[in-house]
């Protein structure tokens, strides 16, 4: 019976929604409260992020229409802010990161026993209220780890991983990673690239797709992207672009309400379709901030390039990775961001 339910969609949700980032936050409350700080410092870059989003919030408070779901919001960026803002200043021992690798061990674990029980972990973890590109945000950290030691012992375990979950924002984490930490990896993926661009260049159903998505965006006929894989996520791209268009310069205002209270205006023009974000943080947030995401995303990204540190490949990977989808609201995207900004040093002989 025991076994049973951790094999269930149950406990399987325990890994995705809330209760999963809950240690990092209580982590981050015991570690930042218990300390004996007279004075509470903060890095320049989240007074500025969290000034974005205020000011963000100010301008676009015509267009709320549930408050409630902006607070709510509010409190999780919040709350996200302080735990990287803590990491950077004050974890000199990468306690954080290396807690994200444990559990990244711990679901790598689970995967292998899902598989040899007969379950089929990519269908397991795509269930209502699951998602596997949120499974990747916490299997990254353990292989990131290895690919730091070596490509031959990360490749080991990333391999099966890719080809258990089916995951692609995994895949494109792990190789942005791979890229961007190994100078050979890094030639041989510029080769194969090149052979790969050359032919989408010379395809003529990709020429021809591409066409079809340009001309539904501009003619509103969406019939010409209906069948194609991936049609909701492309759908919910043109909505983005829609209430970006809108709504701007203020947008639609923080909360998921609010951005399906303008998404819904558009939803129905594509059958059987129900509403969501647009699949790409970039977009998403475009049309949630309007004009002030230009700020926010400069101040998000700036102080990354001028620290370089250990954890830059892997926070790069998490920024290209968010182009699928919207889940910078993961603490796991802001342990990795804290790492990056860390004044301290995490050596490849550190161990965990």
């Amino acid at each position: 019976m025991v076994t049973s339910f951790f094999l269930t969609h149950y406990f399987g949700r325990f890994f995705t929604i809330p209760i999963f980032y809950l240690p990092i936050y209580f982590a981050y409350i015991f570690f930042d409260f218990s300390s004996s700080r007279n004075v509470y410092k903060v890095k320049k870059t989240f007074i500025y992020l969290f000034s974005c989003m205020i000011l963000s919030i100010i301008f676009s408070v015509k267009n709320l229409t549930s408050w409630s779901s902006c607070l709510v919001y509010i409190l999780m960026w919040t709350l996200n802010f302080l735990v990287a803002n803590y990491i950077a200043l004050h974890d000199r021992n990468f306690i954080f990161f290396k807690g994200c690798v444990l559990s990244g061990v711990f679901l790598m674990i689970f995967t292998f026993i899902l598989k040899s029980t007969g379950y089929d972990p990519a269908q397991y973890f795509n269930r209502p209220g699951m998602n596997v590109n949120q499974i990747s945000f916490v299997l990254i950290f353990p292989i990131y780890y290895l690919i730091k030691k070596g490509i031959l012992l990360s490749s080991l375990f990333s391999i099966p991983i890719c080809f258990l979950l089916q995951s692609r924002m995994f895949i494109l984490k792990y190789i942005i990673s791979m890229f961007l930490s190994k100078v050979r990896f890094r030639i041989f993926l510029l080769s194969g690239s090149s052979i790969l661009i050359l032919f989408v260049l010379l395809n003529p159903s990709i020429i021809e797709f591409t066409y079809n998505l340009i001309y539904a965006f501009l003619n509103f006929n969406f019939d010409y992207i209906l069948g194609y894989n991936d049609e909701r996520r492309i759908s919910l791209l043109f909505i983005g672009l829609y209430i970006v268009q809108d709504l701007f310069p203020f947008g639609s205002g923080f909360g998921l309400s609010n951005y399906f209270n303008y998404s819904s205006n558009y939803i129905s023009f594509y059958s059987n379709h129900r509403a969501g974000l647009a699949h790409n943080f970039y977009i998403t947030y475009l049309g949630i901030m309007g004009v002030f995401f230009i700020p926010f995303l400069y101040s998000l990204i700036k102080p990354l390039f001028k620290s370089c540190n250990y954890f830059f490949p892997l926070i790069i990977s998490f920024l290209l990775a968010i182009a699928f989808n919207e889940y910078i609201s993961s603490p796991f995207f802001w342990v990795a961001y804290g790492s990056a900004l860390s004044r301290y040093k995490f050596y490849f002989s550190q161990e965990l």
